[in-house]
């Protein structure tokens, strides 16, 4: 989709729009397969795109509510999603860095390459002390090796969305950098800007479908959600981290024994056995649970 690429870019458009399920939730399939579909439809525009696998993640704020509704779904392999699971990459990662700081911007237009995030990243990285900095500079690094032994050796994001709405595209491609450089311009961002924003408006459609909620994605694991009083326990947790069981109980309006109850099913849920109600809200939070 180089230069005068144009009728590639509308011809792309047009497909796309055509082969969305622009529907809404499938009430009246008892197999709930609105989501599975968008999934394979994003698959199919993203190799259409030449790349290979993607990740997507929407958080959406409730309109005058607290409520909020999150999906995030991939194809990576599941072998590098439990990788950068387990060493908590996204605290690092450069790309994650960028979605997290338009959360509360009235408007959130980025994008570019893997590269240049990486690069602003390294150059740029966190840390009050030069230790740090350079812990994270080292970690960054670290990420971005391991990807290419899974063959993500470059790739592409866009986040897009207000402080309403946040999404992000991420796609990766088995290209080196600098070829891929080469077949970006502005049509392709073009193409990968209506793109995202038919995803984010079929992924709207779904947002009254409980089953549909069952969409967070991690350790390459299938699709999970939390319930509406499982999520704001943890909201409790997370705006009151030192709080005891019992703190929490009182702040909820609820028993203890409740508390420990929905704590018990959310370990198990997440797979984070041994985690405290403060730990796992953080989880639940860097994951855009809520």
């Amino acid at each position: 989709m180089k230069s005068g690429g144009g009728m590639a870019v509308e011809a792309f458009i047009a497909n796309l729009m055509a082969m969305m399920p622009l529907h809404g939730c499938l009430m009246s399939d008892p197999e709930r397969t609105c989501i599975r579909e968008i999934e394979e439809q994003i698959k199919d525009a993203v190799h259409f795109l030449g790349f290979q696998c993607y990740r997507y993640s929407i958080h959406q704020k409730g309109i005058n509510s607290p409520d909020t509704y999150s999906i995030a779904v991939s194809n990576f392999p599941k072998k590098w999603e439990e990788i950068y699971e387990a060493a908590a990459y996204y605290k690092v990662d450069p790309i994650v860095k960028i979605f997290m700081s338009h959360e509360s911007a009235r408007q959130a237009l980025d994008f570019g390459t893997w590269k240049s995030a990486f690069d602003y990243g390294v150059n740029n990285p966190e840390g009050k002390s030069e230790a740090e900095k350079k812990f994270n500079q080292n970690r960054i690094e670290a990420l971005y090796e391991k990807a290419r032994d899974f063959n993500l050796k470059s790739g592409i994001f866009l986040v897009h969305g207000d402080d309403k709405c946040q999404t992000l595209m991420s796609m990766s491609s088995s290209e080196e950098p600098e070829v891929l450089e080469q077949r970006i311009d502005e049509n392709f961002w073009r193409a990968v800007h209506m793109f995202v924003v038919l995803v984010e408006y079929s992924v709207g459609l779904t947002s009254g479908c409980d089953a549909c909620m069952q969409g967070i994605r991690f350790d390459g694991g299938k699709p999970v959600g939390l319930s509406e009083k499982q999520r704001r326990l943890l909201i409790a947790f997370h705006k009151n981290p030192n709080a005891t069981i019992n703190e929490i109980a009182k702040l909820s309006d609820t028993a203890a024994s409740t508390v420990n109850f929905h704590l018990k099913a959310i370990r198990k849920k997440l797979n984070r056995p041994g985690f405290s109600g403060a730990a796992l809200a953080q989880f639940a939070k860097d994951h855009n649970m809520f």
